[in-house]
């Protein structure tokens, strides 16, 4: 209402509203006053109804809409006449019908013959992941919102540029199209598109200038599929493993196009179809599942090993056991979900490929190269070095070759004895380090290691058996003192020993190969000087033997035995020492009959020398000991 300070007013609409063309009846008694100003000369009133109907755009400025009944709902142009006086304001309406331009001012949307409801210029809708909408077309229409029947100007072009298209648009000329077909649109996401409508002005053989008329918005909503797939991934998008070595797998379910589903609950794994690995080779090897002890868990203990959270899949300690290659990795899962009460449906999602560079792992052991694996346990025979060809590898974890970049020696330790091994390389072999004998060991069972450092070492077994060689030969002697003696018609005296000889074999047999009419080589020794011998028998590896010593005193005689046997060759063997005592002549058997009386002295007082020294071999008390 507005009401002047005479008292004199005219019924008429606010325009206190929160669109600017929105005229609101006002009935409150203090209404705002109308400015004369804001409606000079005249004013159109359309029907509120209109509003969402005519272009706002084109528009003149006096153009308001009321929702009042006193306007019709048709198209009725309502012209307002207001003239002020000092003392009154004269208004009259008139009403005339609206005749539209046929000009095209704005462009409707439709899909499928159905026009799409517009508000504020968008509209949405919902698609499924990957559907193709082609049946979105414009049409033009007037400021009054219908088609137009012809363009009034012909000299007007319109241009439509649509987002998700980057190729050249199209234009379309005045009076020739009405109906604008819109290329298909390809729903990949949640995604919000936009529809421009361009007036160019001129002809195509002319510049243009191009003024953007509308612009609708598109909001696409994408309808979740079923969960059917499942993608996979590594920690931080890494596409590189090393062979043996844990990692954690994380996943997502999407559906048949490998997009995302709506979060599922009351969800668990029933089972593990597939999850293997691909060489690019087309060889295919399954991927291991271990608990935190690295042991291997399959079937339902398997399922431990995956967690479940809405869509995401978290699948823990998997290994593979394979050698470095490029390839694809794929897990299968069956899910059951419960839906309702006591009901269960179950999702068998197929597995999409990830690309994979698996590497070498890092050096973990020491193995036998597998076509040594015969030689783990050998029988070698004793005191004798062993001549073989074992070659070992370090590895990783899963048993690939690293032994080419290996820097670092393999070390062969059996006993007391040690040998570095030697690294060779050849074409159908690979590389290796080789073991080229085996130490001559005493019988007896053994667990050789070969070593290196920051590697795990390995063991294996060797039987050494009992052979025919002789390892200890024993020394005694019949009777250890002994009188020099005078041979016939010599001038020279000695003492003559016997002594026996025994040779220890190592399988205590007697010894192979050997006649007992041929001796065994055996030699004496007296402090490091050899002395003369001679043989008296063999017989049960026992030899006979005697030998002579001339000077007087204490001696150690010792024993030596070389083994000629071809497959016995070795040091010689020597036995501990034996003292013995070589004393003087005996005076009445060994000198001449014409003595005198100083040297026959001589002889008596060497008699009571020897006296002497056997009592100095008995007890205190004279007697000897016990």
């Amino acid at each position: 209402s507005h009401r002047r300070e005479t008292e004199i007013y005219v019924e008429y609409f606010s325009e206190s509203s929160d669109h600017p063309r929105l005229l609101l009846h006002n009935e409150a008694p203090d209404a705002e006053r109308l400015n004369p100003e804001a409606i000079s000369g005249r004013c159109l009133v359309f029907h509120d109804s209109l509003r969402h109907t005519l272009d706002l755009d084109v528009m003149a400025d006096n153009v308001f809409f009321c929702n009042s009944d006193e306007f019709p709902r048709s198209l009725q142009a309502t012209l307002d006449v207001i003239h002020e006086t000092e003392t009154t304001i004269l208004h009259q309406r008139f009403s005339r019908p609206l005749k539209p331009s046929g000009t095209p001012r704005r462009m409707k949307l439709f899909r499928s013959g159905v026009e799409l409801a517009l508000n504020n210029a968008a509209v949405s809708f919902n698609a499924r992941h990957n559907d193709k909408i082609s049946d979105l077309y414009l049409v033009a229409a007037d400021e009054t919102n219908q088609p137009c029947q012809h363009f009034a100007d012909g000299r007007s072009n319109l241009k439509v540029e649509m987002s998700w298209m980057n190729a050249q648009l199209p234009v379309y000329e005045a009076g020739q199209e009405q109906v604008f077909a819109l290329p298909p649109l390809h729903v990949r996401s949640n995604s919000k598109q936009t529809i421009s409508v361009f007036s160019c002005a001129g002809s195509k053989q002319t510049k243009t200038e191009e003024t953007r008329l509308f612009q609708y918005q598109l909001d696409v909503l994408v309808t979740p599929g079923e969960p059917e797939k499942l993608k996979i991934s590594l920690p931080r998008n890494t596409s590189c493993i090393k062979a043996g070595d844990l990692f954690t797998l994380e996943g997502v379910i999407v559906d048949r196009d490998g997009y995302d589903i709506e979060p599922i609950t009351n969800q668990h794994p029933d089972e593990i179809s597939s999850f293997t690995f691909t060489c690019e080779d087309g060889f295919e090897v399954p991927v291991t599942l271990s608990d935190d002890f690295r042991k291997v868990v399959e079937g339902k203990d398997a399922l431990r090993n995956i967690t479940i959270k809405g869509s995401k899949i978290t699948v823990r300690n998997a290994f593979i056991r394979c050698k470095p290659s490029k390839g694809t990795l794929k897990l299968g899962l069956k899910l059951n979900v419960k839906t309702g009460i006591g009901g269960t449906k179950c999702y068998n999602l197929k597995p999409i490929e990830l690309d994979l560079d698996l590497k070498a792992g890092d050096p973990y052991k020491i193995c036998v190269q597998p076509d040594c694996q015969a030689f783990v346990n050998l029988s070698v025979p004793s005191m004798a070095e062993y001549e073989c060809d074992i070659r070992f590898i370090v590895t990783d974890s899963v048993d690939n070759n690293l032994s080419a970049a290996w820097d670092q020696p393999l070390i062969l330790q059996v006993g007391k004895q040690s040998r570095e091994l030697e690294k060779v390389s050849d074409e159908s072999r690979g590389d290796a380090f080789k073991l080229s004998t085996i130490p001559a060991l005493p019988a007896g069972e053994y667990f050789p290691k070969i070593l290196s450092k920051r590697v795990q070492m390995f063991t294996f077994n060797v039987i050494v058996t009992a052979r025919n060689s002789v390892i200890q030969i024993a020394m005694t002697v019949k009777d250890r003192q002994k009188h020099l003696e005078y041979a016939q018609g010599s001038a020279l005296a000695a003492a003559d020993f016997e002594a026996l000889i025994q040779l220890h074999t190592e399988d205590q047999r007697k010894l192979d190969d050997w006649s007992t009419s041929t001796m065994p080589d055996v030699r004496l020794y007296c402090e490091k000087q050899r002395i003369p011998m001679s043989y008296k028998t063999f017989d049960g590896n026992c030899v006979h033997v005697t030998f002579s010593l001339s000077e007087i005193g204490s001696h150690q005689v010792s024993a030596e035995f070389v083994d000629s046997r071809p497959s016995y060759a070795g040091p010689p063997i020597a036995s501990k020492p034996c003292d013995v005592l070589v004393k003087s002549a005996k005076e009445e058997k060994h000198q001449p009959q014409q003595q005198t009386s100083r040297s026959r002295k001589r002889g008596d007082d060497e008699d009571k020398e020897t006296q002497v020294t056997k009592k100095k071999k008995m007890d205190g008390t004279g007697r000897n000991k016990k």
